[in-house]
């Protein structure tokens, strides 16, 4: 691996991203007010245009993460009430070591906030990490809710922590709440994470009309939740990336991913770094992060970028100085 590490091509490839890496999302970290709350709103938004379209969803009807959007607003909102949970402020903060005092269990109910105000819902579903809620007067089959669960458990939770760190705990409740609400019908938003939220609440959202995809969305969105977490300030392209390759390395490859891939690899003079929602956007940072991962030390080398507060080309940058095992 270390003659790979050390080839001209390579080293010209890491020099031009760090001197070319945008500055989007590389701010300092603001002060945290902890009496704002920013959960972002979806008024206005087309996913159609601003969203970020999931991997594996039906190309007649898609659906889009909405995530992009919410953290804009978050980020253009000056990052307000500003959580790093993994940081060692925080970490000397806590007053007592996690003991999931607060887990929830099946029946009960909360007002849950969201990009669309504040909803009312209930715990359906209890696994080990999760939570699955549902918007009260919504139905979800019995069948459905196993399903999230034991995919989650078997699959998302364990491929995802392992390639992109462990689950943050701010609620002191041991559990990713997976919220099931109504959105916008099906196709459109099928899903987000809103940065704002997780100040208070480790959350994903997912449209419950959109249930066909609803693991590569969680797997997707639990992806952003982590990330987040160690590196609210990650470029977009990065971050989405990793989005994608949580969901191949969840569910594997489908004809959505190789066309994605492919558009990238037959106009391959687009930049990685921009994203400009083109269908070419999609799997360029998707195969970037992919090669990382295996020319630098896999799930390890892919963690330790999530876990670099440097961005862009930096991060990658330090990471090709020091590969993981």
């Amino acid at each position: 691996m270390q003659n790979n590490l050390t080839t001209p091509l390579f080293i010209v490839m890491v020099m031009l991203l760090a001197s070319l890496s945008p500055l989007a999302m590389a701010a300092p970290i603001p002060d945290s007010d902890m009496s704002e709350i920013s959960y972002g709103n979806l008024e206005g938004f087309d996913p159609s245009i601003e969203g970020k379209k999931y991997m594996f969803v039906n190309e007649s009807k898609p659906a889009f993460s909405a995530t992009g959007h919410l953290k804009k607003q978050w980020v253009e909102d000056g990052y307000p009430n500003l959580v790093l949970p993994f940081s060692q402020t925080y970490m000397n903060s806590k007053s007592s070591a996690r003991n999931c005092t607060n887990a929830w269990s099946q029946g009960d109910t909360d007002t849950v906030p969201s990009a669309d105000g504040n909803v009312e819902a209930t715990v359906q579903k209890i696994s080990s990490n999760a939570a699955i809620f549902v918007e009260d007067g919504q139905i979800l089959s019995a069948t459905t809710l196993n399903d999230i669960a034991s995919t989650f458990e078997s699959t998302i939770f364990p491929t995802d922590t392992t390639y992109f760190g462990s689950m943050p705990d701010v609620d002191n409740n041991c559990q990713v709440e997976i919220m099931i609400l109504a959105i916008d019908g099906g196709g459109g938003i099928g899903g987000y994470f809103s940065p704002g939220i997780s100040s208070q609440r480790e959350s994903i959202f997912i449209d419950v009309d959109d249930m066909s995809w609803r693991n590569t969305i969680i797997a997707h969105e639990f992806q952003h939740l982590l990330h987040n977490a160690r590196d609210p300030f990650e470029n977009l392209w990065i971050d989405e990336g990793a989005a994608d390759m949580a969901a191949y390395l969840c569910f594997g490859v489908t004809s959505a991913l190789t066309g994605h891939a492919n558009e990238w690899a037959q106009n391959s003079n687009m930049s990685v770094r921009w994203w400009n929602q083109r269908i070419a956007d999609y799997g360029a940072g998707f195969m970037f992060l992919m090669y990382l991962a295996d020319k630098l030390g896999g799930g390890n080398a892919i963690q330790s970028l999530v876990a670099d507060t440097a961005t862009g080309g930096a991060g990658i940058e330090n990471l090709a100085a020091n590969p993981q095992p």
